[in-house]
């Protein structure tokens, strides 16, 4: 019964705009009140050069919860953005870590972004491929928790700086 109401809703989302693009049923719609740190480090990205590594945690994480009976995951791109934003902080600074140098955790930067609280969990890691980052994740208690959280909307945000065989950072952030 369950993998049959899997499937009826994988078959519906797109038709309604699902999948690994904002969801129109569930979308926050958010605009961003600052887009940096007054230092210029980012707290936002609004481009995409990891797109298909961003698409890969998303089906991974997703493919985990549908196996775990947990309902998938819907991108938000206000959601997306604030990951991509700390994925490439961490990148540019060389840190992984859920506290940035500004002091800010997850929660600090959706309030510094959007002037709301929110509850959310984040993963992050510096890996090499989206397998090995979820691998790892999975084998985390924490990070397992947070893919089993009951979150319904998500944001992954991936960054490298673009040279061959270097790791990348994976920021992947649960709203509820």
């Amino acid at each position: 019964m369950r993998r049959v109401l899997l499937l009826a809703l994988a078959a519906s989302l797109p038709a309604c705009g699902g999948g690994p693009s904002t969801s129109p049923f569930l979308g926050l719609n958010l605009t961003p009140l600052v887009t940096e740190y007054g230092s210029g480090h980012p707290l936002v990205e609004e481009a995409r050069p990891y797109a298909a590594e961003e698409d890969e945690i998303l089906r991974l994480v997703n493919e985990y919860r549908a196996f775990k009976g947990l309902p998938v995951l819907q991108v938000d791109e206000s959601v997306a953005r604030v990951a991509r934003g700390h994925a490439e902080h961490m990148m540019l600074h060389g840190f992984v870590a859920h506290v940035n140098p500004e002091g800010d955790d997850p929660l600090g930067r959706w309030v510094r972004v959007y002037g709301m609280p929110a509850a959310l969990w984040e993963n992050a890691a510096r890996y090499y491929d989206p397998q090995s980052t979820f691998a790892q994740w999975l084998n985390s208690p924490s990070h397992r928790a947070n893919m089993e959280s009951p979150s319904v909307l998500t944001g992954v945000g991936v960054w490298g700086d673009g040279q061959p065989g270097a790791p990348l950072y994976y920021v992947h952030l649960f709203y509820r």
